[in-house]
């Protein structure tokens, strides 16, 4: 359906066109002694009156889903709440299924507004992001996937990343980092202004990363029976490197169909899209892909060790029945909405350290002077909501410009270097 390509490559560009109560406590990237244990281990659990949490997002939906996302958040929640939760007081999700479905997205947003919800956690709607920006106008959105303009220029929104403007140059970056020999890029993305800035935003990348673009193929956003005709002109572009930036499923059909026709091109995406179900369908054909993420990814751990926990808490999690929650249908989006929960816990902790009540506007007030959030050794460097990055026009509630560059082997995605890639100094 042509609804289902166009979201699918919009979320995959990250797209729609896939405070006064001071800082939580200060923290750094050195946190192994702090690190969280899974929900089943020993622990004063929380007892006190809940913190309710909001989350809107897509579940069994017909276009877009994402459950292992919820199943995060759940699993943080009850590692947090088997720890003693906020001084005592258990956190609680009030989840709202958005079904990709306007009018369901919008409605979400106005229950979670008429709520006794402090914050959201993780927000997600490819069809009613705008609508529901505007619903939760009062209060502090952390976490929040932003697709639209008017959702990346809400204050109260704290995005974690710039989705597809700042993952699809960096696997094309650090493509060209790994192998020197590499240097001529070709860009294959969707028909439409919707793909037009993340096109510009890596054409930037590769010319300051000292490569060069040697053409661009759009596809159309209908349903594509043959990928030949498009595979054909990436090979006689003469590119050594294509950067996909569409869905997984296109850029499956785009692999398959260079490799069909023997071209030899050296492929990079982005985690949006090369998910599990998608490399399991390529095969041996999706080895030496390069992917940009958020988060380092399960083959990790022994670089980042908070990779381990969060597996550790996505099989207590499992283990409680919750079949979303299983580690090998996961990405690393699963992994960041996972400490993104223990970060807000954090600022949550801290308000009260300082003798206040948590409520929206303290939430709000926290978040919007939060810096240096612990990592959790899931990734390298501390979140600081308060920071937005100036480099990228449009994108400016980002404050996280971080990406790590994994590659595929054997049919898994693991770290092609040990140090995310700095994209502020690539898509000015």
């Amino acid at each position: 359906m042509l609804v289902t390509r166009r979201i699918s490559s919009l979320l995959v560009c990250g797209l729609l066109l896939v405070s006064s109560a001071g800082c939580a406590s200060d923290s750094s990237s050195d946190t192994t002694d702090e690190r969280p244990q899974p929900a089943d281990s020993s622990g004063t659990p929380a007892t006190g009156e809940p913190i309710k949490l909001g989350m809107i997002a897509p579940t069994d939906a017909p276009v877009y889903s994402v459950p292992g996302e919820v199943a995060a958040v759940r699993a943080a929640i009850a590692t947090i709440n088997s720890q003693g939760g906020v001084q005592g007081r258990p956190l609680e999700l009030d989840y709202c299924n958005e079904a990709n479905d306007a009018n369901k997205g919008a409605a979400c947003g106005r229950q979670v507004a008429a709520s006794d919800d402090v914050a959201t956690i993780n927000v997600i709607s490819p069809f009613a992001g705008p609508a529901i920006t505007e619903a939760l106008k009062g209060m502090a959105n952390v976490g929040y996937l932003a697709l639209t303009p008017p959702e990346y220029e809400a204050m109260n929104n704290f995005p974690t990343n710039g989705g597809g403007a700042f993952f699809q140059p960096a696997s094309v970056v650090g493509a060209l980092q790994n192998d020197s020999s590499l240097k001529d890029v070709v860009i294959a993305a969707n028909e439409g202004a919707q793909s037009d800035p993340i096109v510009a935003s890596i054409e930037k990348a590769v010319t300051n990363a000292g490569g060069s673009v040697s053409g661009e193929v759009r596809l159309p956003l209908t349903t594509i029976a043959d990928y030949t005709p498009y595979a054909q002109k990436l090979i006689t572009s003469g590119a050594q490197v294509a950067a996909l930036s569409m869905s997984g499923p296109a850029s499956a059909g785009i692999i398959k169909a260079v490799h069909q026709l023997g071209g030899n091109l050296v492929f990079t995406s982005s985690a949006g899209a090369m998910t599990g179900p998608v490399l399991k369908d390529l095969g041996s054909l999706a080895d030496g892909i390069y992917i940009g993420s958020p988060t380092p990814w399960i083959n990790d751990e022994s670089s980042y060790p908070g990779i381990k926990d969060f597996v550790a808490s996505m099989e207590a999690e499992q283990k409680g029945g919750d079949d979303d929650a299983a580690v090998a249908d996961l990405g690393p989006f699963a992994a960041l909405d996972w400490l993104t929960t223990l970060q807000l816990r954090d600022v949550l902790t801290g308000i009260v350290d300082q003798g206040q009540e948590i409520t929206r506007e303290s939430v709000l007030a926290a978040m919007s002077t939060a810096k240096d959030l612990k990592t959790y050794d899931v990734v390298k460097t501390p979140w600081s909501p308060s920071v937005r990055q100036t480099a990228l026009p449009g994108f400016q509630n980002v404050s996280i410009t971080d990406v790590y560059l994994l590659q595929v082997s054997d049919g898994q995605m693991s770290l092609a270097a040990d140090e995310p890639i700095d994209m502020t100094q690539y898509v000015k």
